[in-house]
């Protein structure tokens, strides 16, 4: 990885190979591999609340299900947070993500807002997420493997903080989840909106005076997020 830097602008290129790795996770798959795959990321950040980046990659051969086929994506994200008068803080995020298979001219796009209002005890989340994915990663029946469906889900949440030890911070919290899925999935997964919650315990990086640039951190508002939106879907679950 290369870049060039200043005040306010990043520009960054990178090599790497692009095969995800075998099942043996314990070390290093370096036979037969090379620096095959490519990506190039323009980050800006005009000011201290704003942080908008691009990117474009190339990957050949990704997966090992599908040896042949590479893959270009597509990445564009607008970031925003501010300190809220309360001392507490404001942050959101609109995330686009595309993947689209050498030789092929349909993509499988993706795309999500959310947003987060901290108090520094009291935290509430949203997201609105839409995926496209092909019936092959969604593991329906074999009719509908070819086919491409557009898959949702609306999220919101209520984070409390009951504990701050440096260098750790606690919350426990809850979700609720409503998905929607197309008429051709309805027999899959029992209903076109299934829904689900959960409860949860939270450890994060202690924000010592909480400003509203490291709390966008709550949020996992970092630059993997954008490959991890458009990865979504795994075999088998609603996004």
């Amino acid at each position: 990885t290369a870049g060039v830097f200043t005040r306010t602008l990043r520009l960054e290129g990178s090599a790497f190979n692009g095969h995800e790795p075998d099942e043996i996770r314990t070390n290093f798959d370096y036979t037969g591999r090379s620096l095959d795959s490519w990506a190039g990321r323009a980050t800006w950040n005009p000011t201290t609340s704003w942080s908008f980046s691009g990117s474009f990659a190339y990957l050949k051969s990704p997966e090992a299900l599908r040896p042949g086929q590479s893959v270009h994506r597509v990445t564009a994200s607008a970031l925003y947070a501010r300190s809220l008068s309360s001392g507490g803080s404001f942050s959101a995020a609109a995330v686009y993500g595309s993947n689209r298979r050498a030789g092929e001219h349909e993509s499988e796009p993706s795309g999500l807002v959310e947003g987060n209002v901290d108090s520094g005890r009291h935290s509430v989340f949203g997201r609105v997420e839409l995926v496209r994915k092909e019936g092959a990663d969604l593991a329906v029946s074999p009719a509908l493997a070819a086919e491409r469906f557009n898959v949702g889900e609306a999220t919101l949440g209520y984070a409390y903080a009951f504990g701050n030890w440096i260098p750790i911070r606690a919350s426990i919290g809850v979700r609720a989840t409503v998905n929607t899925v197309p008429a051709a999935l309805e027999a899959t997964y029992g209903s076109r909106n299934p829904v689900g919650a959960a409860v949860f315990l939270r450890l994060a990086p202690s924000h010592g005076s909480g400003s509203a640039q490291h709390r966008m951190m709550d949020m996992k508002m970092t630059d993997t997020k954008e490959q991890t939106l458009i990865e979504r879907a795994s075999p088998g679950t609603v996004p």
